[in-house]
Order: C-alpha cells, then structure tokens, then sequence
C-alpha cells in the first residue's frame, strides 16, 4: 500500500531550425527513453523514497558546438544518456527534516555522422556534469510565543563536465571542470508581517569554474564569492 515500482517507455522529438549566425541549419533530433523506479513512504510516512534507472537513445542528437560562426548548434550524431537518480527526504518530527537527493550520469556520442569533426565516437555529451548531489535540513522553531524562527542548510556537490570540439582548430580539443560543491545557510524570525534573516551563500568559498569554456580557458565562470548578509522583509 506504501511503495509502487513503474516501468516507461517514451518517445518525443525536438524541432530543427537554422541558426542565426550562420548558413547552417540543422535537423530534429529524436529520442527513445526507457525508465525503471521506485517510489516508497516508510516508517508511517516519516521517510520518503524515490530511485530510478533510466537509458535514453538519441538520434541527430542536437549539440551547442563553437565554430567560425561562433556558436550554433549541429546534428554531429547519435547518442546515449544513462544513469540513476534518488530523493529522500525524512521527517524527524512536525519542525525537523532532512533531505538527500541526486544523480549519477554517464553519456557518450554512439555514432558520429561522416561530415562532422567536431567529435568523435566514445566522447561525453558537452555540459553534462558526471554527478550531482544535495544534503538539506530544514528547522523550525519559535524564539518566543509570538516570533517564529527557522534555520535552512543546504550542501550542493556537483561533478566534473566536459565541452568537447575536436573541430574549430582549437590548441584545447576538450575541456572539463573540477566536482565543486557549495554550502549555504539561514537563520531567521518571522514576527507577524516582518522577516529578519542571517544569510551566508557559498560559505566554503569555492571559486573553481562552473561550466567548461572550450573557447578560451582563462575565462573562468564561477559562483558568487563567499556572500554573509542580513535581509529584512516586510509584506503589507
């Protein structure tokens, strides 16, 4: 009565179009998905479960590719995207939970179409992070009888990605980021139509890149440095 386990197949397509800055254009992309999961609430619903296992086949697989046009996007191929994916989440009591959610992916062009040199058979699908990962906790409370107060953790692990082109006459054929993770947190009171809070956002001050840049590798894109501050609100 408490868990059920599901089995999908699916099928849909993404339209072709042009590119703007460039005379190429390029052709839809087709996909079939297969999806096997669980989901579960345990302990007298104090425990929340989901977990899936998913294979996805795409053809004329639509890829971001930087070319003398600059970017545009290209049919080089066939791919495929694989993986497992879970959320959790656990109800200590009516003011405390935790949650733990996230990904593992594998992905890789199968075949390669004979006019692109952009990539090549066995190569990882541009942007797509290996892993992702995030561990939350939400806590509420009351500072008094009349002003309640709550505090938010969060911690989020993202693993390393790729951008591949092997065909835009670049010194750097592929290049990929470091996993980076980030860790946030709040605490703060609600007092009617006030809100007053404490914030700290990337609290570990992790300045690695975030996204692979092919195009020129010292342009580093990253998250907000290390961010403490106090917000005040007021609804009316």
């Amino acid at each position: 009565d408490n868990a059920n386990i599901y089995f999908s197949v699916s099928q849909g397509f993404r339209s072709g179009g042009m590119n703007f800055f460039s005379p190429i254009d390029y052709d839809p992309e087709k996909l079939i998905s297969y999806e096997i999961g669980v989901k579960a609430a345990l302990f007298d619903n104090k425990l929340s479960a989901e977990a899936s296992l998913y294979h996805s086949d795409y053809a004329d697989y639509q890829a971001l590719s930087l070319s003398i046009d600059g970017n545009i996007t290209s049919n080089p191929g066939d791919a495929e995207i694989q993986g497992i994916e879970w959320s959790t989440l656990w109800t200590l009591s009516d003011n405390f939970y935790l949650g733990f959610n996230g990904n593992y992916t594998e992905s890789e062009y199968t075949k390669i179409d004979p006019s692109s040199t952009l990539y090549q058979v066995g190569d990882p699908l541009s942007f797509i992070p290996k892993y992702s990962y995030s561990l939350r906790a939400n806590f509420d409370f009351q500072w008094s009888a009349s002003v309640q107060g709550f505090a938010n953790f969060d911690y989020n692990r993202q693993g390393e990605q790729s951008d591949v082109n092997r065909g835009a006459g670049l010194l750097t054929e592929v290049s990929e980021t470091e996993d980076i993770g980030f860790f946030n947190a709040q605490v703060g009171m609600q007092f009617e139509s006030i809100s007053l809070k404490l914030f700290g956002r990337n609290l570990g001050n992790e300045l690695g890149s975030t996204f692979p840049n092919i195009a020129n590798n010292n342009r580093v894109i990253q998250k907000r440095p290390r961010t403490i501050g106090l917000e005040l609100n007021y609804q009316f």
